[in-house]
């Protein structure tokens, strides 16, 4: 049932699409699902934002996939989310393999690389990437996240945020769609001519607070203030990885770009009191909190339950959410809850501090959906 995902996807037969979903069964894969899709979904051409959305929400849910996390009923309503989003969407179907041809040892490929994107050069600045990709991939991927935060604010944390999971879930993996994927980020940055001279600045420790910026990243729940703390989520992941080589993250960045808000304070929605009683023991107890429209309850009851059960959290949240998907479905509600609940899981990171990112995270989504 797999492989005739792209033919009903180019046929445009968007009734094949929803038989495709009713018939899933126990001999359904939702990992090999989205793989089987992520050729398309790295070559979004999201013309109205210019940022590529579907491939980060998808890869973050495959994440929690193949953590376990997700039970079936699940994966099968997210799988919903991605297959129609990505029906409506805007995308090229182009494909690159990650072999490259190199009979003379290519010297320095990552500085030739950003040479190249700063010079607009597609096609070069890809192919020293595949070298590097394969002759010192631990480097080219904190050399990516490096240019990636160099206009930080002008792209909304995109330039980070939208392809880190790439690099963690896929050229991290030697993910056969890779060379598409790479090809995909090549073209991005060559779109902001990213530059040799700022990538070489050198980066000096955060002196600041990461609490405090947390709280300032989390404060208000606009659009603008949801990609602040999911590029939060985002340098903290990158801070961690096994790959990052103890190089200097640049939370400076980060903070001058929200150096004009106060730090949120969400304590209307957190109860002192033992509330365990009100915490929902199955999924239909927790959907008829859910469909219910008074947020302060539903955020209470939801911090009572990651609290005690993050897993549960995790699955019982997404499912909820899928209940309300339109055709003008915003990819954020999934990932600015997934990286909330990552920072909320993150044992460095104070408990207040995470649990104002989770609550942004659900005000985000509950107030889109109480207007609908």
């Amino acid at each position: 049932m797999q492989h005739t995902l792209m033919k009903m996807m180019n046929a445009k037969e968007p009734d094949a699409l929803e038989t495709y979903l009713s018939e899933i069964d126990d001999s359904w894969s939702f990992l090999t699902f989205v793989d089987e899709l992520i050729p398309a979904l790295v070559m979004e051409s999201n013309l109205q934002f210019g940022s590529f959305h579907l491939i980060k929400m998808s890869l973050f849910l495959r994440n929690l996939s193949r953590r376990r996390i997700f039970s079936f009923d699940t994966e099968k309503a997210v799988a919903g989310v991605i297959l129609r989003h990505l029906y409506y969407l805007e995308w090229i179907q182009i494909s690159a393999n990650a072999h490259v041809h190199a009979p003379d040892p290519v010297e320095n490929p990552i500085e030739n690389m950003i040479e190249e994107i700063e010079d607009g050069n597609v096609h070069n600045a890809y192919f020293y990437a595949l070298v590097a990709l394969r002759e010192d991939k631990e480097r080219l991927f904190n050399s990516l996240m490096r240019l990636g935060t160099q206009n930080l604010a002008d792209t909304i944390g995109h330039s980070i945020s939208c392809f880190y999971p790439v690099l963690t879930e896929m050229f991290a993996a030697d993910h056969p769609a890779s060379g598409t994927a790479l090809l995909s980020l090549i073209m991005y940055f060559c779109r902001y001519r990213y530059t040799h001279k700022n990538y070489k600045k050198k980066t000096e420790p955060f002196e600041g607070s990461k609490s405090k910026l947390l709280r300032r990243c989390a404060k208000d729940h606009t659009i603008f203030d949801l990609h602040q703390m999911i590029t939060f989520y985002t340098m903290q992941s990158w801070e961690q990885e096994v790959w990052n080589d103890n190089q200097l993250i640049p939370w400076s960045k980060l903070s001058a770009w929200t150096a004009n808000k106060t730090e949120a304070d969400y304590a209307e929605y957190v109860s002192e009191k033992d509330n365990s009683s009100q915490i929902p023991e199955t999924y239909a107890e927790w959907d008829v909190i859910f469909r219910g429209h008074d947020q302060k309850k539903i955020i209470t009851v939801a911090c009572q339950l990651v609290s005690r059960d993050w897993e549960k959290t995790c699955d019982w949240l997404f499912r909820a959410y899928c209940d309300y998907y339109t055709p003008d479905w915003d990819p954020h509600y999934f990932t600015g809850l997934y990286a909330a609940l990552h920072l909320y899981k993150d044992q460095t990171i104070n408990r207040s501090d995470s649990q104002a990112a989770f609550i942004q995270a659900l005000l985000y989504f509950l107030d889109d959906r109480d207007e609908l």
